[in-house]
């Protein structure tokens, strides 16, 4: 997450030193950065089979079952249809 505001305005804030990193998290109106979740392990929870999000998370969640297993998409297809 890249700081839009204050000394270290700017830089990620990752990089800033431990003692303002401890202090932004302290304060009410600073929201802590997220870390990524890749696609496949996000969930498809609610998802009702419409949507771009949605449809993303499948594909990766699917691309990931064919690598996992060493499959090709028509095989890991074949194997659950």
């Amino acid at each position: 997450m890249t700081l839009r505001f204050g000394k270290h305005k700017g830089q990620q804030f990752e990089n800033t030193p431990k003692f303002y990193q401890d202090w932004l998290l302290k304060q009410d109106w600073f929201k802590a950065p997220k870390k990524e979740i890749p696609l496949h392990r996000q969930s498809l929870a609610g998802w009702d089979g419409h949507g771009k999000k949605g449809q993303a998370i499948y594909d990766a969640i699917f691309e990931q079952e064919c690598i996992d297993q060493d499959l090709t998409n028509d095989e890991l297809y074949d194997k659950y249809n």
